[in-house]
């Protein structure tokens, strides 16, 4: 983890404020957010914070959509309920693929549901309570898979 930690913060000394990942994440940004995971399952919450905060001063608003999910899982396991909420709710509204956004989204809106909180566009609270992920998973792939022919058929029309 160690060597890990110094790698991310080579990166980090390395990349310009502005270059660009493959994503929509500026490399600086991406090593911030690696790192922070690092961090968290290192243990190290205070110290994965401080390095997802440092991630998302580097991107775009409606960007950094990981950096979000993942602050706000962090956020859930230390018991920070109302912070979590107000990331995960950024996360919703990033930019991204919403399909994937919707599967990422179901664990942190079920624990929080667990602990009484409803979080606007999340799914709603009875598949929350009744399935697990993998059923959830499963419902959404079918939904892209239709989302996507429905696509391309309109394409040949």
């Amino acid at each position: 983890c160690e060597k890990s930690l110094k790698d991310f913060d080579k990166v980090i000394e390395l990349a310009k404020d502005d270059s660009m990942s493959s994503g929509y994440t500026p490399i600086k940004s991406e090593a911030y957010g690696q790192k922070g995971m690092l961090y968290r399952d290192m243990g190290e919450h205070g110290k994965a914070l401080e390095a997802y905060n440092m991630a998302l001063k580097l991107v775009k608003p409606g960007a950094g959509n990981f950096i979000y999910h993942n602050m706000a899982n962090l956020l859930i396991k230390m018991g920070k309920h109302e912070d979590a909420i107000k990331h995960l709710k950024f996360f919703l509204g990033a930019r991204g693929e919403e399909f994937s956004k919707k599967k990422l989204a179901f664990s942190p809106c079920q624990q929080l549901l667990e602990k009484g909180y409803e979080v606007e566009g999340c799914p709603d609270k009875e598949l929350l309570k009744k399935l697990d992920y993998q059923a959830y998973s499963m419902i959404i792939s079918e939904e892209r898979k239709k989302y996507y022919a429905e696509k391309n058929q309109e394409k040949g029309n």
